[in-house]
């Protein structure tokens, strides 16, 4: 069993490659597997390595990233996205103070960065409170809580509160609902001592983010803020149907991938 699984909906195959390379030197002394479940498949050069697991999956990315995660084998998952690079030593880092720090119900927030060119765009810390942000200023949830889109936490630990709620088409909102369900159950978000991944950044609709953009915005965003109009949204929701991927469309209406083989099929 590895020791962290790096788990993500993928469709930019062009940087498969430098994301498991940075993997691989951010955790030199530990064991990794990267699980990717995507439309489409490894490049060449990733197809001989044995600590991949590739999932074919044309639904949303809420979906993907549920079928990862249950697919994962580590201790360990780690959220990621494709679009960053790890920085040097956040592998090993983080897999030590889990095993210090941590308890069964909490998580590590990994800090990320991002900017267009992905060299930058380092977040104030205090924007890794829910408070800080007007659209989760909602009376389920308390602005002290912590957010983590790139989260640590332990496998079974997700799987056991039903990991993320897949309705929620794009992840951050499901993922945002994870967190707090954790923390109204006792869990801890502890703050990471360094950055994670390095990423790029899309704004609005710009490039390849029109769909997710749309995603959040007219359904994800409305939806989730009706559940937590409720104070007690995130007690009431502490566990969800595991299989709840399920429900979902296998193929996302918003990009639909399944008559393309390769993210330049889909751009061109």
């Amino acid at each position: 069993m590895p020791d962290i699984s790096l788990t993500m909906p993928a469709i930019r195959q062009h940087l498969w490659s430098d994301f498991y390379e940075s993997a691989a030197r951010s955790c030199s002394n530990h064991s990794f597997e990267l699980v990717i479940a995507s439309p489409f498949d490894l490049p060449d050069s990733l197809k001989d390595k044995t600590n991949i697991v590739h999932i074919k999956d044309y639904g949303n990315p809420s979906r993907a990233t549920q079928l990862a995660n249950i697919a994962a084998t580590g201790d360990l998952i780690y959220n990621c996205v494709d679009d960053g690079v790890f920085t040097n030593h956040a592998l090993d880092w983080v897999v030590d103070y889990f095993k210090r720090n941590c308890g069964e119900l909490d998580v590590v927030n990994m800090r990320y960065r991002e900017a267009p060119n992905g060299d930058g765009g380092v977040f104030p810390l205090e924007s890794w409170k829910a408070g800080f942000h007007g659209d989760l200023r909602l009376p389920g949830i308390n602005p002290e809580w912590g957010i983590a889109l790139h989260f640590v936490m332990k496998r079974q630990t997700y799987l056991d509160f039903g990991g993320i709620d897949c309705e929620f088409e794009y992840s951050n909102h499901g993922i945002h609902d994870l967190m707090f369900r954790l923390q109204a159950a006792g869990g801890c978000i502890h703050p990471s001592e360094l950055d994670g991944l390095n990423c790029t950044h899309l704004p609005g609709e710009s490039g390849d983010h029109a769909p997710i953009h749309k995603a959040q915005t007219f359904h994800d965003g409305p939806r989730f803020a009706n559940i937590y109009k409720s104070p007690t949204a995130a007690h009431d929701r502490k566990c969800l149907d595991l299989e709840n991927w399920k429900s979902q469309s296998e193929v996302w209406d918003k990009r639909d991938c399944s008559n393309v083989q390769s993210y330049e099929d889909l751009y061109k």
